[in-house]
């Protein structure tokens, strides 16, 4: 419970107090109801229980990458990494979701037989400060038979504000394994320009809060410009993330972004549902080149 109240405090203005009451307790019940869901889901990683969903990012009109989304019956991801992070279960938690994600991309490559599209999937700081995540990730690919130059790990650009050492040493041993990175909701955060240039990162992906008010906010308009110029300049695959309508798709146009993503071109769909996506989309390639 106390653990519960931080959590609250901290979410809240930085020196406030929060008070238990009733509001805290709702929460704790519920967050009692999570942890259990949790353990049983981590005890029985071959349940149904999860699922993983792929939403395809694009390079100018065709599909370049798949980013692994997990989806539960019960709970929002994000409700579960709050839960796995206050019970101390991360570590626990975190290697589930990045096997089930690889063993489904795994299971798109064999179906599509298109091994030139490649994964996009979440990491955290704190498992990147575990001593073991190197040859973890390492040890998944091999039993997948999967390429580590296929695979894009995303950390958010908060988690760059971390100097432990072993979280740089993960990275570099990665990168040089033949893992890419990305730098998920870039303008979102505030690491500073020389932890960002410290790796040899291959993309940033600019928040969707940088593109959501571009049409009535010319500022927004200019920040999201020089994001996008910085990612150049830094010689990165700048792919804006987020994208829902045609004014906001115009706008990327304009700025000549090659990599997308967003509901205004495909949504997150199950492995069943993507498999036929891409191969309905090459049928209409080639039938396009023929034309």
């Amino acid at each position: 419970m106390v653990d519960l109240a931080m959590y609250e405090s901290k979410k809240e203005k930085k020196g406030s107090v929060t008070f238990f009451d009733a509001h805290i307790r709702n929460k704790h019940m519920k967050f009692i109801e999570q942890e259990h869901y949790l353990n049983d889901l981590i005890k029985e990683a071959e349940e149904t229980s999860l699922e993983i969903f792929f939403q395809p990012i694009f390079k100018n009109e065709s599909v370049y990458s798949l980013e692994a989304l997990a989806r539960f019956d019960k709970y929002d991801i994000k409700e579960l990494m709050v839960v796995s992070y206050l019970s101390g279960k991360c570590a626990l938690f975190y290697p589930l979701l990045f096997k089930k994600g690889l063993e489904a991309y795994k299971s798109f490559l064999d179906s599509s037989k298109r091994d030139d599209i490649k994964l996009n999937i979440n990491t955290t700081a704190g498992m990147l400060s575990e001593t073991n995540f190197y040859s973890y990730c390492i040890e998944q690919c091999e039993k997948f038979a999967l390429s580590a130059s296929n695979i894009c790990l995303e950390i958010t650009e908060q988690a760059l504000e971390n100097d432990m050492v072993i979280f740089s040493e993960n990275i570099e041993k990665l990168i040089e394994y033949g893992f890419e990175f990305s730098i998920d909701d870039f303008g979102s955060g505030y690491s500073s320009i020389k932890r960002l240039t410290d790796y040899d990162f291959t993309q940033i992906k600019i928040d969707r809060t940088l593109i959501k008010e571009i049409e009535k906010n010319n500022k927004l308009q200019k920040a999201l410009a020089a994001s996008v110029e910085f990612g150049k300049v830094l010689e990165m695959e700048v792919l804006l993330e987020g994208i829902q309508n045609k004014t906001e798709h115009d706008f990327a146009d304009s700025l000549n972004i090659v990599y997308r993503q967003g509901f205004y071109y495909a949504k997150p769909q199950n492995l069943e549902d993507i498999i036929k996506y891409i191969q309905d989309k090459e049928k209409d390639e080639k039938r396009n080149d023929k034309n």
